[in-house]
């Protein structure tokens, strides 16, 4: 079942039902023809600085064309912001792209992402924006996923830092934003994972897309990863996943592991009650995905969840709907 890695959450395999994978099955892209050829674009400096805030992008030596472009685009990001230039702002988007707010809003469309611009440019001028890129990965040809830090300074003020994650498509031979997230959490704050202790238990959700079973529970009684098993109604496991701190970055981080044979990883991150995981695959037929799940605990005894910025061997696909889990008795 090929939602189920591409997902690489316990949430979004959750929502798998016959209709969804019926629509994956469908919408499952074909063999690329490959990319248009692109004029390569100047190499920007590792460190560019004016009026419109700095950008740190250090291009490593024999960078493609592609990376080049990408981190090129984060020095006119950062212009278009300090103009104020919604317009110019939401055109680096993709036609249906998202954007989520640190807050767990979500803005769906270019039209919705420069409304939001002008407006918020109308009640504050004079901004600069500081960008630094952390990593720029390329899971598949079409596809990049970049990380990095964003600080918004007015004046003498320098501002707080915040995490932000972008999936980049590739369309007719132009790199687009498909789905841009926040976190205005320190990127030096290191998530616990007790803070999703409240995940322990059982979980069930029912509606129109089927029903599903999930278990969460410490794994070997100790509190250092947080194992959850996912059944249909029947009772047939359908995934396994591990959630973590790696001891290697001190971020939470989770693994996923289906019975056909796909796997994936995830990097949790969170904002309040609301967590972000920048999720990865490798399926069956050895086809890359990628995703960006949100989950978000309502109370103690409901969570929602849903999946945006999905892509499947390049290809983007639908938004998954938002899903609540309720805890069993």
């Amino acid at each position: 079942m090929k939602l189920l890695t591409q997902a690489l959450s316990l949430s979004l395999v959750i929502a798998i039902s016959a209709g969804l994978s019926s629509v994956e099955a469908k919408s499952k892209p074909a063999e690329s023809k490959g990319p248009a050829e692109l004029e390569q674009p100047p190499m920007p400096p590792s460190l560019k600085e004016s009026s419109s805030g700095k950008v740190t992008v250090d291009v490593p030596e024999g960078a493609s064309s592609d990376e080049r472009e990408l981190r090129a685009q984060a020095i006119a990001y950062a212009a278009a912001f300090a103009r104020g230039d919604a317009k110019a702002l939401a055109s680096m988007w993709s036609e249906d792209g998202t954007f989520t707010l640190a807050d767990g809003s979500r803005l769906s469309g270019r039209k919705a992402i420069e409304s939001f611009f002008a407006t918020d440019f109308a009640h504050r001028s004079g901004q600069e924006l500081d960008i630094s890129i952390n990593a720029l990965k390329f899971p598949s040809e079409n596809l990049a996923i970049e990380e990095g830090t964003t600080r918004i300074r007015t004046g003498p003020d320098a501002g707080a830092l915040a995490r932000y994650m972008v999936v980049h498509v590739k369309k007719d031979g132009k790199w687009q934003m498909a789905a841009v997230s926040e976190d205005d959490q320190s990127p030096l704050a290191t998530d616990s994972i007790e803070d999703l202790s409240w995940l322990i238990g059982n979980w069930s959700f029912e509606g129109p897309l089927g029903s599903m079973q999930a278990q969460a529970e410490w794994a070997g009684g100790q509190h250092n990863f947080i194992r959850m098993m996912i059944a249909s109604e029947d009772g047939n496991k359908i995934a396994v996943q591990v959630i973590g701190r790696d001891p290697l970055t001190g971020r939470l981080k989770s693994w996923h592991f289906a019975p056909s044979g796909g796997y994936g990883t995830g990097l949790w991150v969170r904002d309040g009650e609301t967590w972000l995981e920048t999720a990865e695959s490798v399926e069956p037929d050895g086809c890359l995905g990628s995703s960006v799940n949100i989950l978000k605990k309502l109370d103690d005894k409901t969570f929602s969840w849903h999946s945006t910025g999905r892509f499947l061997a390049g290809k983007q696909m639908p938004d998954t709907p938002e899903i609540t889990l309720s805890r069993k008795q």
